[in-house]
């Protein structure tokens, strides 16, 4: 099985249309539990960990956020920034499964 890290979102994509079996790697919890019990088999990992515009919480012109997909719930649990009608976002964040798995789990 191949690894890349790719260091931009773009590269990833295009790792990921090249090889139609090769998988996204986010978080591990649950890909690594499923290639574990033999219910997947990529033929390369593509590792989401390097990408820094998926490692952002912004907030976004209309009040909204702008949250990237490799953002942990634990970081989300514990942003500050998530106030007023955003901290739903962090309450919720902070309730998903347990401790060790909001440390890796992302969104």
């Amino acid at each position: 099985m191949e690894f890349h890290q790719p260091t931009s979102l773009d590269a990833a994509l295009a790792l990921l249309a090249a090889d139609p079996e090769a998988l996204p790697l986010a978080g591990g919890a649950t890909l690594v539990a499923m290639m574990n019990a033999d219910l997947v088999e990529p033929s390369a990992l593509v590792s989401l960990s390097a990408i820094a515009e998926l490692q952002t919480i912004e907030a976004a012109a209309d009040g909204g956020l702008k949250i990237g997909a490799m953002i942990s719930h634990a970081a989300l649990a514990a942003d500050a920034r998530l106030t007023g009608g955003n901290a739903v976002v962090r309450e919720a964040a902070a309730q998903i499964a347990h401790p060790s798995v909001r440390n890796i789990g992302t969104l």
